[in-house]
């Protein structure tokens, strides 16, 4: 569990680091079942049995590239549950969680542990070490969910958002609409702002928001 550790505190070697960020760009590139350690080895120059020192399978080096991956998400989120406008918190909320999807677009589509694969069940098994990566990046993952209905539910409190959905509901809503249209979306199109800006004029619409902030940021 050292790497996680180190992933966690921020102390990756630098070895680590190259193989993980390799890694990364051969899943979003390959998906899991594509992705061969044997050709990341080759990129970074070094032995297959270095990676394997490190990691200790291609399931161990997957959940490491997700926990790595939230993590770089979670320092983008960051000022936001220290917002004292929950109009200002929910607006940046959406267009950090548009943007990352943008850039991260193809490994959104890998982190439904659904669609791992057969390849990562086996891989994966029942190894308690990597079981307990999977509890964190579904603890991850659900923080940011609760973080979002937080903000959702401080605005219907001040009827700025009519939606009577409750707020856990409204926020698994938008994530998946926002992860979902983006997968969909070209590359030539998802890097415009007109795309974030129908994006959030689609959700506002939807949830019945009322905010003068939201409607000055997108026109």
């Amino acid at each position: 569990m050292t790497v996680i550790t180190n992933i966690l505190q921020n102390t990756l070697s630098d070895l680590d680091k190259r193989i993980i960020e390799e890694a990364r760009h051969a899943f979003l590139t390959y998906g899991y079942a594509g992705t061969n350690v044997d050709q990341i080895a080759q990129v970074l120059g070094i032995g297959k049995g270095t990676i394997y020192r490190h990691f200790q399978n291609k399931a161990f080096l997957f959940l490491s590239v997700v926990i790595y991956t939230y993590q770089e998400m979670r320092s983008h989120f960051a000022p936001i549950p220290t917002m004292e406008n929950p109009e200002k918190a929910f607006h940046l909320y959406l267009t950090t969680l548009i943007q990352l999807n943008k850039t991260l677009k193809p490994f959104f589509s890998l982190l439904n542990p659904l669609e791992f694969g057969r390849e990562f069940q086996h891989d994966c098994g029942t190894n308690p070490q990597l079981l307990t990566i999977m509890e964190r990046f579904q603890k991850e993952k659900a923080e940011g969910l609760t973080l979002l209905a937080s903000l959702i539910a401080k605005l219907q409190q001040q009827q700025l958002i009519k939606s009577q959905l409750d707020a856990h509901k409204i926020a698994n809503m938008i994530f998946a609409l926002i992860t979902g249209y983006l997968r969909d979306e070209t590359p030539e199109n998802n890097s415009t702002n007109q795309s974030t800006r129908d994006l959030l004029s689609f959700i506002y619409h939807a949830i019945e928001y009322q905010s003068s902030f939201s409607k000055e940021e997108n026109t």
